[in-house]
C-alpha cells in the first residue's frame, strides 16, 4: 500500500463492526472480563475535536532523554520503516472490538532512530489540548504510531491523522489521538487519566482498572534495547 498525500486526503476508515460475524466460541475466549462488544466504533474524547486543515503539515516532535531528539513531518513518516497491526481494541469504559487493523511506524524504530538514554523507563506520549498518557518502554517498544485504520487514513473523531496503539494487554487510554510527541524520561510520570484515578499498570485481562498508580515497575531501556531491535530486524528482515 502506498501512503502518500492523496491517499492522506482519501475517505477515512468506517466505524463499523459486527460482533455477530464471528463464531460466538471464539468472541467469547476473546471478551475480557467486564466487556461487551459495541456496535461500531466509539470515539470518546474530553476535548473539543479539532480541525486539521493541513494533515500534510503534521509534525511529531521526539524528545526527551535521547541522544538524537528530532521533528519529523507525517509525510516523511510515511517513510519510515511499517508494519501493520492487528489486534483487539479494548476501552475501559466498558467496550471491545475485534481485530482493528493498524498501520505505521512501530515505537521500536521511533526509539532506534533517537537513542533514548539506557536509563530511560518511561515515554510520556502527548496528544492535542495538553493530553498526554504514560507508558514503560517495553510498552512502548511494542506499540504503534499510526496513521492508518482498516487500511484507510483515520476519521478525524478516532484522531486524525496521527495517533498512538498501544498493545492490546492494555486498556486503550493509554493511546492517544491526535499524536504531537513522544517524550522519554528516566523518571516515571503519570498522564491525564492515569492522574484522574485510573489504573498507571492498566492491564485488560486483570480487569485493571482504577486507582493503581504506578503498580508495575518499568525495565530500563538498557535492559530492553538490544532484544527488542533484533526482534524488529527480524520482523523487517522476515
Amino acid at each position: 500500500m502506498k501512503f502518500d498525500r492523496d491517499w492522506l486526503r482519501g475517505q477515512p476508515a468506517s466505524d463499523a463492526f459486527d460482533a455477530k460475524a464471528y463464531d460466538p466460541v471464539d468472541a467469547k475466549r476473546r471478551k475480557p472480563p467486564g466487556q461487551t462488544y459495541a456496535k461500531k466504533f466509539p470515539h470518546l474524547e474530553y476535548a473539543k475535536i479539532p480541525e486539521v486543515p493541513s494533515p500534510e503539515d503534521w509534525t511529531l516532535k521526539v524528545f526527551g532523554e535521547v541522544e538524537n531528539p528530532f521533528e519529523v513531518n507525517l509525510l516523511d513518516l510515511f517513510g519510515y520503516p511499517q508494519k501493520a497491526l492487528n489486534q483487539d481494541f479494548h476501552c475501559i469504559t466498558g467496550w471491545s472490538l475485534l481485530d482493528t487493523l493498524w498501520h505505521g511506524t512501530p515505537g521500536v524504530e521511533i526509539a532506534r532512530r533517537a537513542r533514548p538514554a539506557d536509563s530511560v523507563t518511561t515515554v510520556l506520549i502527548h496528544g492535542l489540548d495538553e493530553f498526554n498518557t504514560c507508558m514503560w518502554v517495553e510498552d512502548f517498544l511494542n506499540g504503534l504510531v499510526s496513521w492508518s485504520y482498516q487500511e484507510k487514513p483515520l476519521s478525524l473523531r478516532h484522531g486524525f491523522p496521527l495517533r498512538f496503539i498501544a498493545p492490546p494487554h492494555l486498556w486503550q487510554y493509554k493511546s492517544c489521538k491526535w499524536l504531537t510527541g513522544l517524550e522519554f524520561l528516566t523518571e516515571h510520570k503519570l498522564g491525564f487519566w492515569e492522574i484522574r484515578a485510573y489504573s498507571d499498570s492498566a492491564l485488560v485481562w486483570e480487569n485493571d482498572r482504577y486507582a493503581n498508580p504506578m503498580a508495575d515497575e518499568g525495565k530500563p531501556m538498557g535492559a530492553l534495547r538490544a532484544k527488542a531491535l533484533a526482534d524488529w530486524d527480524e520482523e523487517r528482515e522476515g
